[in-house]
């Protein structure tokens, strides 16, 4: 693709694997809310390897607006980490929000996440669940694992946030340098950034019945996230 004019002032990485449904209707929606804010952004939609023809929606939205889309490919089928830092590391604006690609991170909080990074000087926005719509059973295995993680790292890790945040780019190369596929990003970003705050927001259902993360990926997101609040209680402990 070739390069603007001008980079834009904002980028938009959105992870995505089987997808093909919502992900249209989902960049829609947040092309419209950038421009009402006057904000000029990219997207950058990574494809971590799906098996439901993702792929070539994602090309047929590049298609359609190449200036503003941008479309990758994770080098293996990584799950959501990989895909966030190959995105991270790809980005262009002064600041960019990671955002689920199922429809359950809202897009009308996009001009207030950059507001946040651009006006108040914060480098990290974390989205924090006030409610989410999900299963009872979901909802609580969340709120304990949260909890827990809380504990262990004597306080130093986020509670009921997931990846949907807004960074600096310097607090966005920085993770990329020293995270990988087994990192846990919401926690990382969190011991990286010197300027972190919050926004509540109650967390949509998704706009499909189903979700795209592996149980495999969920496992794994859980043990790199007691791995990182053990070594913070242990370095706390210095």
């Amino acid at each position: 693709m070739p390069e603007s004019a001008s980079p834009p002032v904002t980028s938009i990485v959105l992870p995505v694997r089987d997808e093909a449904e919502g992900i249209g209707p989902l960049v829609h929606e947040i092309r419209e809310r950038m421009c009402l804010a006057g904000l000029s952004t990219e997207i950058l939609l990574v494809d971590d390897h799906s098996t439901d023809g993702t792929a070539d929606r994602l090309l047929d939205l590049h298609r359609h607006c190449p200036e503003q889309i941008r479309c990758l490919t994770t080098p293996d089928p990584g799950g959501q980490p990989l895909a966030i830092l190959t995105g991270l590391a790809q980005i262009r604006g002064r600041a960019v929000v990671v955002m689920d690609a199922d429809g359950q991170d809202p897009p009308r909080l996009l001009p207030e996440c950059f507001r946040l990074i651009l006006e108040e000087n914060h480098d990290l926005v974390e989205a924090v669940r006030c409610r989410r719509k999900d299963p009872f059973a979901k909802r609580m295995c969340a709120w304990t694992a949260y909890r827990v993680l809380y504990g262990l790292s004597r306080r130093a890790l986020p509670m009921d946030t997931g990846e949907f945040c807004a960074m600096s780019d310097a607090l966005a190369h920085a993770l990329v340098l020293c995270a990988d596929s087994r990192s846990y990003l919401r926690g990382l970003r969190r011991c990286l950034s010197d300027r972190p705050t919050s926004l509540l927001f109650m967390r949509e259902a998704r706009r499909f019945d189903r979700s795209s993360i592996r149980l495999r990926d969920s496992l794994q997101l859980a043990g790199n996230g007691f791995r990182l609040a053990l070594d913070l209680r242990q370095r706390s402990r210095l």
